[in-house]
C-alpha cells in the first residue's frame, strides 16, 4: 500500500511537472513567435522606409561591381541609436522614416564580412549560393536591437 501511495504521489508530481513543462514551452513558443513576427513587421517597414532610396542604393551596389571591389556587395543598415562601433565599409546616407527613426545606411562587401568574421569562412561559399540565387536584389545585413539579419530587396 505504501509503495503504490508513493507510486501514486510521484506520478502526480510527474505530471504537474509535464504540465508546468508544458505551458513554460508553449509560452516560450508565442514569445519566439511574437519575436519573429516583430522582426518580420520591421524588416517590412524598412523595404518600405528604403523604397524611395532604391537607385541611389542600386548605383552603389553597381558602382562596388563595376569597379571590380567585390561582387558582393552588402548595405550594412541600422537605427541611428544603435551602436556606432558596427560601422563597416563606406557611408551611403542617412535615411529619416515618417516613424521618427532614422535609418544608417553603409554598402560592405561579404570579403570585409569574412575578414572582419561577420559572416564565418567555413559559411562563406553559401552565402555567394544565397546571394547568387537572389538576381536583380540588393542584399541587406539588418542590425536592430543587438541582432544581425540578411535580407534581400528587389531594386
Amino acid at each position: 500500500m505504501l509503495l503504490a501511495f508513493i507510486h501514486s504521489n510521484a506520478f502526480q508530481h510527474l505530471t504537474r511537472a509535464r504540465a508546468e513543462v508544458n505551458s513554460l514551452y508553449a509560452v516560450f513558443c508565442a514569445l519566439a513567435y511574437l519575436s519573429a513576427m516583430a522582426k518580420n513587421t520591421e524588416w517590412i517597414q524598412l523595404q518600405e522606409d528604403l523604397r524611395p532610396h532604391l537607385p541611389k542604393l542600386s548605383q552603389a551596389a553597381d558602382t562596388v561591381v563595376n569597379e571590380e571591389v567585390s561582387n558582393y556587395p552588402v548595405f550594412l543598415t541600422y537605427a541611428a541609436t544603435e551602436d556606432k562601433a558596427l560601422q563597416l565599409g563606406i557611408p551611403v546616407f542617412v535615411a529619416p522614416t515618417a516613424r521618427g527613426r532614422e535609418w544608417t545606411v553603409h554598402v560592405t562587401t561579404l570579403e570585409e564580412l569574412a575578414t572582419k568574421g561577420i559572416v564565418l569562412r567555413e559559411k562563406v561559399d553559401d552565402f555567394i549560393k544565397i546571394y547568387k540565387s537572389n538576381v536583380g536584389q540588393l542584399c541587406f545585413l539588418i542590425y536592430t536591437e543587438g541582432e544581425a539579419r540578411f535580407g534581400f530587396l528587389a531594386r
